[in-house]
């Protein structure tokens, strides 16, 4: 039997007996690949032989799928020197005798349609967009297209083709041509059913050509020739002659002879009843032949004088020195998941895919790839239109299986119901819908009765319905679900997590404009390592306001209609005890929030500029007042910035969606914001697109789900982050407005506390101890600053602590001049000396006014790798904002990589440490301190989780920059955020918003916990304790309780003016005399830390003792009958 695509898995044997109708047959998988555990079967991780880092790209991903005998899809993603890069390729074996290609259009060559059109009804099980076309007008091909029909036009001449006789594939020029015999003399044709005729050129067209004028090919419809002249021939014989183009009105089973010029003069000497010989073809024999404009790949190196067109996405094709494969690529261009590639980037490209010969294709928004995976019954679009959807094209190159039997099975599949991400894991506990059925001899499911059964205990077959069951997840392991039928088997490998512990949905909060149109929305759930899995529908229960329909999307999700004409409503969706919800805002109304009539009162604030501000009457946009700001960035190297700011802050009603302010541009690149302050007293900035236009444009601003109000516009920013640029600039705003929807009612969605930071105790009993601290900010010409005592303070107190390592995760400074950097290395000479070993990573302050050549000639590396005993430490240098945009690329994620896969290979190694300064996900709202290329970030933590999974040992991340203390997990990796320890905190005070630093313990022996762990493994290998600078402490206790009665503890600390809530994640030492801790012993009292309830278990007197980083308060408790 010929290899099958990825099979899927299960022991109870169950009888099924009735498989699916085609049209029952789910989704497969997404094309799409991602890294993270359990999103696509181990079947489909290779590369089909292409190795996709060969030129050092880093964190590339990789799947493939078979689409039918001989024919397999790879997608991959990776990033490169310039961006990240996304495509497809379908990987052709010509030696198969049932695969078989075509060019195909949609009937006319002078029509155009989408390539899932042009696929339709004609059996194809692949397809790609092809040639170039007359795009603005006929929609007719430029070059060369023949099908196995016969040839349906040419530009006559030599173009650059991929063409196919027999079994022999073909890239190179091939030439095309034709006569017209009249009266024995033999004339050159110049094409055939071709968009364009050159001068006193002769054309002749068909039917085929379709019913668009044949204006277009004499000039039209703009610049059509003034000598033209027309024959119909039919059995070669001229039937009319006439002196325009006009329609083409070509008679049945005859022909249109079209000149112009001295063309049209041969053509005008016709009369009718004359015989003429018409002769088209091509120079070599092919099956089927198109052409490109460019041959990329000349026998294996790069072609000559292949030119540029700029960056776009890319459809290419190759072969192999034996002309053995073909090589198909689909390149996403021109969005932020991939960019695109030039031409001389792309022939590289197709050299490293093995290319000897290679030609470019139409690309842009023409590029389209489409395939029916094996497993599925219809083709679907794979690659990423540029345009958004399918654009509509000239013509197609299409693939055909002829594997016999059809329709009848010849091996079996089963796959996850649900093709969401993470459909290979299910949470214990719930239940993973699984899809079975026959594959016939070209991989489309057909039906076949089967049974589903498994011999794991990690899971149980459940709720059998003919093609479908569920499988239920019993407890964390590993299982194979299979599928088996008279005479085929088929196995789907299914990891079960640990319980559910939260819920999310992927969209908090749906703004929908009116009545009737539907949104939807997914539910995942994550166990207490933050792994996540989908939730099935069937799993939930839903509690919808009046105002919303909520119905079932399949297997994925939701639907959600409203039929309220406006207004909100809240969806609230559980899972067990276990709730989440979303709001439903349906309308929107429009706030003027500022339009600047009173311009003169607001003032301009600059960080490192000059700047002025003035009003300017009738300058709006639409011919309002406006602001203009004129601006000197020329003065310094680091951050600049301009602000306006009006005489009092900006309430904004109600729960606005988004901001937008009316911008005129001067192309600077400067980066708009807008300074918020949030109902729970947050500042933060909302961010809209650099600047790059002239002239005036509307920015907007989206304002996070999750943002507490009301909220209060502060400042308008204008910022230039980028130290090697200099400039003037003159901008002018107008018309700040607020898109404010319905007001919804409140929801209550509890902040995540991971228990990685620990409420009460210590990490002092642990092995290793690593130091965190971030974020002091000083800068030199301020030396006696209290930044720098701060600073001073939090490293004497970490030197006393005696710590393994210190881990200084970036923002030491503010400004990176040379005198910055020489202050820090003069403080930590002072504090630290050889006392502690330390390692300092940048951050962005590290490069906001210098170079980072300031920071690597006093410090060194920016990125760093070393072993404390069995704990690797490797840090990153994030001071771009990125981990890809510092002074040496990408290097640090190919060294990473690497690191990561010797680590797991090294039996002395049981986990890793990475730190860098900015976190993978920003905990506040606004997500502004996160790393700014979320591809990246999504790509980083899943390549950690895949380490986890994979090596069987533990990882955990550690960053600064939010300006909040925090601890999380994510694909079973811990992550933790220090707060500032020199700068005043950036959220409030219960949310992690003070000043301090962190203690990281690690036990090393506890690191190793296997592919399959049990949750909290991760605990028992690292946990940290916050230490927060503390002046004074509060227990808040009652004098007196009564015995049996409870009361919640308002234990605070004082910070400066601050009074911090003692909670997560501030870490306490409690204890006392008569005092019970948790559910252990017996005592007066009984407290329990992590939620501070001291319940009165007995007459007595009890004194509670709470020590938060060494400043210890006491409380006498009585508790009375």
């Amino acid at each position: 039997m010929r290899p099958l695509a990825p099979t899927l898995a299960l022991v109870l044997a169950l009888l099924v007996t009735a498989g699916p109708s085609v049209a029952d047959v789910p989704p497969p998988p997404p094309t799409a690949v991602t890294l993270a555990p359990g999103g696509i079967p181990p079947s489909q991780q290779e590369s089909n032989g292409y190795d996709f880092a060969a030129g050092g790209e880093a964190l590339s991903t990789v799947a493939t799928q078979h689409v039918a005998p001989g024919l397999k899809l790879t997608n991959f993603q990776r990033l490169e020197d310039t961006g990240w890069n996304r495509g497809n390729v379908l990987t052709a074996d010509l030696s198969e005798p049932t695969l078989s290609m075509d060019v195909r259009n949609t009937g006319k060559v002078a029509g155009i349609g989408t390539l899932s059109s042009q696929m339709s009804g004609t059996g194809a099980v692949a397809g790609v967009n092809a040639g170039f076309y007359d795009m603005n007008a006929s929609g007719a091909p430029v070059g060369l297209a023949k099908s196995r029909d016969g040839l349906q036009n040419a530009r006559f001449g030599s173009d650059p083709t991929l063409s196919m006789a027999g079994a022999q594939a073909a890239i190179g020029e091939l030439t095309s041509g034709g006569t017209v015999t009249i009266d024995g003399a033999e004339h050159d044709l110049a094409g055939f059913n071709t968009p364009s005729l050159p001068t006193g050129g002769i054309g002749v067209y068909t039917q085929a050509w379709g019913d668009y004028t044949l204006d277009r090919p004499v000039g039209g419809p703009g610049n059509t020739s003034p000598e033209v002249a027309r024959a119909n021939v039919v059995d070669g014989v001229v039937t009319a002659v006439a002196d325009e183009a006009g329609a083409p009105a070509v008679p049945d089973g005859g022909q249109v002879l079209l000149g112009r010029e001295a063309g049209a003069r041969v053509v005008r000497g016709l009369e009718v009843g004359d015989r003429v010989d018409v002769a088209v073809g091509l120079a070599e024999e092919a099956d089927w032949a198109v052409s490109g404009n460019v041959q990329l790949v000349v026998d294996g190196k790069v072609g000559p004088g292949i030119g540029d067109d700029g960056v776009h996405s890319r459809t290419a094709v190759g072969l192999n020195r034996d002309g053995t494969k073909l090589i198909v690529l689909a390149l996403d261009g021109q969005t932020g998941a991939s960019r695109g590639m030039t031409r001389a980037e792309l022939a590289g490209f197709m050299l490293s895919l093995g290319a000897y010969q290679s030609l470019n294709l139409d690309g842009g928004g023409s590029t389209t790839m489409a395939a029916r995976v094996a497993g599925d019954v219809s083709p679907r679009t794979v690659d990423t239109p540029s345009d958004g959807t399918e654009r509509e094209v000239s013509n197609s190159l299409l693939f055909f299986s002829s594997a016999e039997p059809t329709g009848v099975a010849t091996g079996a599949q089963v796959r996850p119901a649900t093709n969401r991400a993470g459909a290979y894991r299910v949470l214990q506990g719930q239940r993973r819908t699984v899809f079975g059925s026959g594959l016939d001899a070209a991989y489309a499911a057909v039906e076949q009765p089967g049974r589903f059964r498994t011999q794991d205990p990690e899971v149980r077959i459940v709720d059998v319905h003919e093609d479908r069951a569920a499988a239920l997840g019993r407890r964390t392991g590993s299982a194979d679900v299979v599928y088996t039928t008279s005479r085929h088997r088929a196995t789907m490998p299914l990891t079960v997590l640990g319980p559910l512990d939260r819920l999310a949905v992927d969209k908090s909060q749906l703004a929908i404009e009116q009545a009737g149109e539907t949104a939807t929305i997914q539910i995942t759930g994550y166990d207490p390592d933050g792994r996540p899995a989908p939730i099935e529908p069937s799993e939930v229960t839903v509690d919808a306001d009046p105002g919303v329909e909520v119905t079932r999307d399949g297997a994925n999700g939701f639907a959600i209609r409203p039929t309220m004409e406006s207004g909100a409503a809240v969806v609230d969706f559980a899972v067990g005890g276990h709730h989440v919800t979303s709001s439903v805002l349906v309308g929107s109304e429009q706030h003027t929030l500022a339009d600047f009539t009173d311009g003169a009162t607001w003032k301009v604030e600059t960080a490192r500029a000059a700047a002025s501000i003035e009003r300017v009457s009738g300058g709006g946009h639409d011919g309002g007042d406006a602001l203009r700001l004129r601006h000197d960035f020329t003065t310094s190297t680091g951050t600049r910035g301009v602000y306006a700011v009006p005489p009092a802050g900006l309430a904004v009603p109600g729960s606005p969606l988004s901001l937008s302010l009316w911008v005129e541009g001067d192309a600077s690149g400067i980066w708009p914001r807008i300074q918020i302050r949030s109902g729970d007293g947050t500042v933060s900035n909302l961010d809209g697109d650099l600047v790059t236009w002239d002239g005036w444009q509307q920015v907007t601003y989206p304002i996070p789900p999750g943002t507490a109000m009301p909220i209060r516009v502060d400042k308008i920013r204008f910022l230039e982050t980028r130290p090697d640029v200099s400039y003037r600039g003159d901008l002018t705003i107008s018309d700040l407005v607020a898109n404010v929807a319905p007001d919804a009612p409140p929801t209550q969605t509890g902040p995540v506390q991971d228990p990685v930071i620990l409420t009460e105790g210590t990490v002092d009993e642990r092995p290793q101890r690593i130091a965190v601290m971030s974020d002091g900010q000083f800068v030199a010409r301020n030396p006696d600053s209290d930044l720098v005592r701060h600073v001073r303070e939090t490293l004497r107190e970490i030197v006393a602590a005696r710590p393994d390592h210190l881990i200084i995760d970036g923002d030491l400074v503010d400004e990176a001049s040379p005198a910055d950097i020489a202050l820090a290395k003069r403080i930590l000479d002072e504090e630290v000396g050889d006392r502690v070993p330390y390692t300092y990573v940048p951050g962005n302050h590290e490069v906001m006014g210098g170079p980072i050549s300031n920071f690597k000639a006093v410090f060194g590396p920016t990125h760093t790798a070393f072993r404390i005993g069995a704990t690797q430490l490797i840090t990153l240098n994030s001071s771009s904002g990125t981990l890809h945009g510092n002074d040496d690329g990408k290097t640090q994620l190919t060294e990473l990589e690497s690191q990561l896969t010797a680590a797991a290979a090294d039996p002395a190694v049981t986990g890793v440490v990475l730190a860098m300064h900015h976190p993978i996900e920003d905990p506040l709202p606004d997500k502004a301190s996160q790393l700014i290329d979320r591809i990246e970030a999504k790509q980083l933590e899943d390549r950690l989780g895949r380490f986890r999974t994979s090596s069987g040992k533990s990882v955990a991340v550690i960053n600064g920059h939010v300006g909040v203390f925090h601890g999380s997990s994510a694909q079973g990796v811990s992550m933790l955020v220090n707060g500032n320890s020199g700068k005043n905190p950036a959220g409030n005070a219960a949310g992690g918003g003070f000043r301090g630093w962190t203690m990281v313990g690690i036990d090393p022996s506890a690191g190793v916990v296997g592919s399959d762990p049990r949750p909290g493994a991760r605990l028992r290998w690292l946990r940290a304790e916050t230490r927060p600078a503390v002046d004074a402490v509060s227990i808040g206790a009652p004098e007196t309780l009564a015995a049996g009665s409870s009361v919640t503890l308002e234990s605070t600390f004082s910070q400066g003016a601050a009074t911090v809530p003692v909670a997560w994640p501030v870490t306490a030492d409690w204890g006392g005399d008569g005092v019970a801790l948790g559910e252990q012993g017996r005592g007066v009292v009984r407290l329990d830390p992590a939620t501070r309830r001291l319940t009165a278990l007995r007459p007595g007197t009890a004194t509670l003792t709470l020590v938060v980083n060494g400043v210890k308060a006491e409380s006498t408790v009585t508790v009375t009958r």
